[in-house]
């Protein structure tokens, strides 16, 4: 776990709190869906938001000769990600 532990602390040394960037990022996408289909929508969580980033991240590593070795760790903290931001499971 190491790995991921340092990997984490890079990108938020360079990115922020995880939790508060995805919490940004998923309201940007709920304004951003409601614009589109113009109508008031349910809230994004950010574990939504970092699921979505983790399915990126699986697409990508799929594409033969052009993914990058760190698309699996990066996939890898997106779940680590949402299962600490995923306010249902939180007691």
């Amino acid at each position: 776990m190491q790995k991921f532990e340092k990997i984490r602390e890079e990108r938020a040394g360079k990115y922020g709190d995880f939790e508060t960037n995805h919490t940004n990022i998923a309201n940007a996408w709920h304004a951003i869906l409601c614009s589109y289909y113009q109508q008031q929508l349910p809230p994004l969580p950010p574990h939504v938001a970092c699921l979505m980033f983790s399915a990126f991240k699986h697409i990508r590593a799929a594409i033969p000769m052009t993914h990058q070795e760190d698309d699996y760790d990066d996939a890898t903290n997106y779940m680590n990600f949402a299962r600490e931001c995923d306010n249902k499971r939180k007691k």
